[in-house]
């Protein structure tokens, strides 16, 4: 009875300092996010003529749209499979479907994030032997995303902005960071020895020990399937493109990788505004009009990320009340 009142009382107690302190950062940097998307979209629309951008999706070819769609199902597909063949060891019954519907949530949940960490909720969706595993091993997906990102951005970097010497820096750094990878077991010991020195090593010894179990083999296969699903991505944008104007394949080669890497940066949210600036900045070097550069940024994200991210909540929130309600039912019985 007393720890009942004892739960009670700590239940109904106020927010300590720490605990205000950090809800206050999480409403200011939520409203940050909302202020920093508005003012790159106000900034945009002062740059593009409303009208022109109704007017161009209107005009826009249905076949192509149509196109970008499927590719990005495909892409979609490449990429949930993927994880389901990084994470298949750690779940408790595997099943693609489940693996599918958590990782669309994922989606959903990481447009409201910075750098879309939210993904990591696809996690929570998923029958899991340990959390902690498959914390590290969502680690090491983003990993190898943003690897092989940068690494495609860097034809970009070298023949449309002409960075020459970012370029060779760049190549060493991610030459290492891939070789890095397939030597893990080895780096791992010196790692360990560094993180001993402090308090909270050992909890993060406990994740990348479930990286470090991973296989060449693995390791292999997950890079290939990485880079065969931004290709695909890449072709994609070309139809979307291609709805509006007649571009050149290798246009979107050299500049979609590069809008990519801006999604990295946790200034708005999905890289609302940003994501769009920068293909209407990085395609007019090629004399794409700005209003077809505009809404290949936007469908890209709309397609893929926002469709099937709203799909994935959608999805599991019905899952969520199916369950309960046969809870419901059994208790009745």
């Amino acid at each position: 009875m007393a720890n009942t009142v004892r739960q009670k009382i700590g239940d109904s107690a106020p927010p300590t300092v720490p605990q205000r302190t950090r809800s206050a950062r999480k409403h200011l940097a939520f409203t940050a996010k909302i202020v920093g998307s508005l003012v790159l979209l106000l900034l945009l629309f002062r740059k593009l003529e409303l009208p022109d951008l109704v007017v161009a999706l209107r005009r826009a070819d249905g076949l192509f749209v149509g196109l970008a769609l499927v590719t990005g199902s495909v892409f979609l597909l490449i990429r949930v499979y993927k994880w389901f063949y990084i994470v298949r060891p750690h779940l408790v019954s595997p099943n693609f479907w489940s693996v599918l519907v958590s990782y669309m949530f994922g989606l959903g949940i990481g447009i409201l994030t910075p750098g879309r960490v939210g993904e990591i909720a696809r996690i929570a969706k998923l029958g899991v032997t340990e959390r902690s595993g498959a914390a590290a091993l969502f680690l090491f997906d983003k990993f190898v995303d943003v690897l092989i990102v940068f690494s495609m951005a860097l034809f970009g970097t070298y023949f449309l902005l002409q960075y020459r010497s970012c370029t060779l820096v760049f190549s060493v750094l991610l030459g290492g960071a891939l070789v890095g990878v397939f030597c893990m077991p080895q780096i791992h010991g010196v790692i360990q020895r560094v993180l001993k020195r402090y308090a909270f090593g050992h909890r993060l010894d406990r994740i990348l020990k479930f990286v470090v179990l991973l296989d060449p083999r693995t390791i292999a296969i997950t890079i290939l399937l990485t880079l065969t699903s931004y290709i695909i991505c890449i072709f994609q944008v070309y139809f979307i493109l291609r709805a509006f104007c007649a571009p050149k394949l290798s246009y979107v080669f050299a500049v979609h990788p590069l809008v990519m890497v801006t999604n990295v940066l946790p200034i708005t949210f999905g890289g609302l505004g940003l994501r769009e600036g920068a293909s209407v900045l990085l395609y007019a070097k090629y004399g794409i009009p700005e209003e077809y550069a505009f809404w290949s940024g936007f469908l890209v994200f709309a397609l893929t990320t926002l469709l099937y991210g709203v799909l994935g909540i959608v999805l599991i929130n019905f899952k969520d009340a199916k369950k309960q309600r046969d809870l419901e039912r059994r208790g009745g019985m």
